[in-house]
């Protein structure tokens, strides 16, 4: 259960690190 928890909030921060990126990117671009 923890384990599934864990790898949830991992998912949900690398799906937030890619937009963050993509922004700046289109940003600067």
């Amino acid at each position: 259960m923890g384990f599934g928890i864990v790898l949830l909030s991992l998912v949900c921060f690398l799906i937030l690190l890619w937009t963050l990126i993509i922004l700046v990117r289109v940003v600067l671009c």
